[in-house]
């Protein structure tokens, strides 16, 4: 709910919302107790995103498991991995055809300037490019 206000009062700057949103609540949030980890284990999925490779187009899942010692996973100094996963995901490369998407070639590539530099070495964009439907 707060963060569709912040998103909408402000004509849809989603991304730097989201970046303040979750320091935020990295730096508010404070260790759980015992009995709330054992809960949480078995409640809280962790969290997947999936980027396209710019070298080669293959697909790549970067995943953020939520550690049970904290009450939310940007509570783990992960916020900036996250920011930059998501960032990457939502990158549309210029040079980009929908017909990528469809292609049976195994040899897609956007030039490194469309993506996003990411801790692999590598940069990304949209993982949709890759994997349309990413496995579950």
């Amino acid at each position: 709910h707060e963060y569709a206000e912040r998103f909408l009062m402000d004509g849809g700057n989603a991304y730097q919302h989201l970046k303040d949103m979750l320091h935020e609540e990295e730096s508010m949030s404070a260790p759980i107790t015992y009995h709330d980890i054992h809960k949480e284990r078995r409640v809280t999925p962790g969290l997947h995103i999936y980027t396209t490779k710019c070298t080669d187009g293959s697909m790549k899942r970067w995943s953020f498991k939520k550690d049970p010692l904290y009450a939310t996973i940007s509570s783990q100094w992960n916020t900036d991995k996250i920011l930059s996963a998501v960032k990457a995901s939502c990158t549309i490369p210029s040079s980009f055809h929908p017909m990528d998407c469809i292609s049976n070639s195994a040899s897609l590539s956007y030039p490194t300037q469309e993506g996003i530099y990411m801790e692999d070495g590598c940069y990304h964009v949209d993982g949709g490019i890759a994997a349309p439907v990413p496995p579950t």
